[in-house]
C-alpha cells in the first residue's frame, strides 16, 4: 500500500523506517518518506508492506477493505500533521 498527501508544514525531515511485529499475526514495515516542496508545505508518502505469518495475519490482510484503508490512512494523516504542528 503506497500513500501520498500533502501537510502544511516548514519542517525539513526526509525520511524514516519502521518494522514491527503485530500480534504475532504479522510483520509490519512503513516507511515515510518527506519532502518539503515549500515553506508551509510538505509531500509525504507512506507505504506500508505486510508480511503474514500465519492464519490470523491473513485474515487481518483479508478484512482490510477499501474503507477499512481510507480510515487507517485518514488516522496516519492527522497524526502525521499534529506532529509537525509540535515542530513549528
Amino acid at each position: 500500500m503506497l500513500e501520498h498527501f500533502l501537510l502544511s508544514s516548514s519542517t525539513r525531515v526526509h525520511a524514516d523506517s519502521v518494522t514491527g511485529l503485530d500480534n504475532n499475526e504479522k510483520v509490519c514495515i512503513i516507511s515515510v518518506k518527506y519532502d518539503p516542496i515549500s515553506d508551509s508545505e510538505t509531500r509525504v508518502i507512506v507505504s506500508y508492506h505486510y508480511i503474514v505469518l500465519n492464519v490470523k495475519g491473513l485474515e487481518f490482510i483479508a478484512s482490510f477493505t477499501s474503507g477499512a484503508y481510507k480510515e487507517f490512512i485518514g488516522e496516519w494523516k492527522q497524526l502525521l500533521e499534529k506532529y509537525f504542528n509540535t515542530l513549528c
